[in-house]
């Protein structure tokens, strides 16, 4: 047996005409709402149970949000249901509006899954990988908390226990700067409550993109063992490359470079091509060949497989880009490499790498990665005046932000406002797909379903952590008894999703160093005090969303204009009535959970089924 999801979608396309005036309300008054519907920043995690409380809204009435062309600005719609029975919820955004002018972003929607996270992550012969005695999140994250984020279907809520909605808002790099107003309605079997969300898209050139570049591995053998094949491998670098995520694989041998060219030459992220996101045609700006040491030492054999790799690199012209990975400083891989490469005039031009833990200016290789608790940031900026490349490797409490599931949700978006403190110019983490038991010394028994069990890490030495390792979820799952959807695609997190906000966070930090570095240095060491190897005791930097919002806007407001006026409300609206502390609309069903420039995508609500 095993427990399959499925949800079909339902394409129509309605113009102006066959909607009438876009929100117009039915003639039929709807049902009064008998759910609370709570707005919340993208940086808030939200606990299933309603015995945890939510974090105070920043969005109490009008949901205000802000962007750079280009930007992806996101927010959370948290339902609370009055009636004891399991209910299907949908969310309808748009169209954004001021008067006769219109903004068309691409709004996708997802449904936020829960999972139970039984004990904090830890160790017990330590601290564990994540946090250092004393740097435990607090209050500690127990019980059923969400992360994966699946598209395009409803959220399921009953009374006790919450349903949550994600609601992305792509701006195009076209939108003409201004104040723009949608209505966000949130339905349930006839039953509405609509909000409105106003949008003002900043004015001047598009958002930076690849700042202090965040960098995923993958396991391509992780997609093959749970779902079955590698189909979705050109979908999950896609959604990877939007989230302002480079990724990388394992490559051994001159076939593996021929396979990730389109990514290293920027060809699979053309629009042309059919890709869609921020970074259209941006090169992936990376390459390892031998990830984790996998080539141990330098012989002959090896070396001529290298060559050609280093060969057709060259041909690609992203040589400069790629670095062979010796394993760990005390390893004698890296210095049997480099003599080896040394040889030859070409393959002297790569790089040598590998994780480290010494004084970085007196080390061999070339690239180093440091885990943020030995992370010295003078050594390191010293190393990279001596030609160096030194990234930050994965995260523990109160160094970086830690990737696991029971931290606050802006602890990954805190790591890009960490490399803007100290210029790291690549934040590296470990895995993204680890949904099987390969890879990081884990134990054969963590090979488990991602959606129903937290702990997705232990190994012989003691350590286990709660989704370590794991930024996506698989859409299709083949293992009996195991959550499918029957897609072959990776489905995000609100982990990626807090990656791909501080990644934009840290774009602001440069725009506004670029007129007052003084001023906008000063917005980042307020919310990063302190990090990297000289952090003690608890992490310096805030835990709730509210924070970096308000910082975001400090940092705008140097180089964008906030004076554009609001849109005018019109003379006369329909009637509305106060319910559970929202605004109710007397209108028809729900739009759907996609909408752009008046054409609807309705999701049919999904049904769980068991099937042999």
């Amino acid at each position: 047996m095993r427990t399959s999801v499925g949800s079909s979608l339902v394409l129509l396309a309605l113009t102006a005409s066959a909607l009438g005036v876009a929100g117009q309300a039915s003639a039929d008054p709807a049902p009064p709402a008998d759910f609370r519907l709570t707005l919340l920043d993208d940086g808030e995690r939200i606990p299933r149970d309603e015995t945890a409380p939510l974090p105070e809204s920043v969005y109490p009435g009008v949901a205000e949000l802000f962007a750079l062309r280009g930007e992806v600005v996101a927010f959370q719609a948290v339902v609370e249901s009055q009636t004891p029975n399991v209910r299907d919820f949908s969310v309808t955004l748009g169209p954004f509006a001021n008067g006769d002018k219109t903004v068309s972003p691409r709004v996708e929607t997802f449904a936020e899954q829960f999972v139970e996270i039984k004990r904090t992550t830890g160790g017990t012969r330590g601290s564990g990988v994540a946090f250092r005695a004393g740097a435990e999140p607090e209050p500690r994250l127990l019980g059923f908390y969400a992360d994966a984020l699946v598209p395009a279907v409803p959220t399921k809520a009953k009374q006790g226990e919450r349903g949550a909605l994600w609601v992305d808002i792509a701006v195009p790099e076209d939108a003409a700067p201004g104040v723009y107003d949608a209505n966000l309605t949130v339905s349930s079997g006839g039953a509405l409550v609509t909000r409105k969300v106003r949008l003002r898209v900043l004015d001047g050139a598009p958002i930076p993109y690849g700042k202090h570049a965040p960098t995923v591995y993958y396991d391509p053998s992780n997609l093959e063992a749970r779902m079955g094949n590698r189909n979705a491998e050109l979908q999950m670098r896609r959604l990877f490359h939007a989230h302002h995520v480079a990724a990388f694989r394992n490559t051994l041998v001159a076939a593996d470079v021929d396979a990730d060219a389109p990514y290293l030459t920027g060809e699979a992220y053309d629009p042309a091509k059919g890709y869609v996101g921020p970074g259209a045609g941006k090169p992936e700006g990376i390459e390892v060949i031998g990830a984790y040491g996998e080539l141990e030492d330098a012989d002959p054999q090896k070396l001529a497989v290298v060559t050609e790799m280093v060969k057709k690199l060259d041909a690609l012209k992203v040589l400069d880009d790629a670095y062979l990975d010796g394993g760990e400083e005390d390893f004698t891989f890296p210095r049997t490499w480099r003599t080896a490469l040394d040889a030859d005039p070409l393959t002297k031009r790569l790089r040598v790498g590998a994780a480290c833990h010494s004084d970085p200016t007196t080390l061999l290789p070339e690239v180093i990665l440091l885990q943020t608790e030995v992370f010295g940031t003078e050594t390191a900026a010293a190393a990279v005046k001596l030609g160096k490349r030194v990234w930050a490797n994965n995260g523990k409490r109160p160094h970086g932000g830690a990737m696991v599931l029971d931290t606050p949700a802006t602890d990954l978006r805190a790591n890009s406002w960490i490399s803007a403190r100290y210029d790291i110019s690549r934040w590296v983490y470990w895995e993204a797909t680890s949904w099987t038991q390969r890879g990081g010394g884990k134990l054969p028994d963590t090979n488990t379903d991602p959606y129903t069990v937290a702990e997705s890490f232990r190994n012989a030495g003691g350590n286990f952590s709660n989704g370590d390792g794991i930024l996506v979820y698989p859409g299709r799952q083949v293992p009996p008894g195991m959550t499918t959807f029957d897609k072959d695609e990776v489905f995000p997190s609100v982990r990626l999703k807090n990656v791909r906000r501080g990644a934009q966070d840290a774009a602001y930090v440069e725009l506004a160093r670029a007129k007052d570095k003084a001023k906008a240095d000063a917005v980042v060491e307020r919310i990063v005090p302190v990090a990297m190897r000289a952090a003690r005791g608890a992490a310096s930097w805030p835990t709730r969303g509210k924070d970096y919002l308000d910082a975001r806007r400090e940092l705008a407001a140097s180089f964008a204009d906030f004076s554009a006026p609001a849109p005018v409300e019109p003379a006369a609206s329909p009637s509305a009535e106060e319910s559970s502390g929202c605004t109710t609309s007397r209108g028809g069903a729900g739009l759907p959970s996609f909408v752009a420039a008046g054409v609807a995508v309705v999701a049919v609500a999904a049904r769980r089924r068991r099937s042999r």
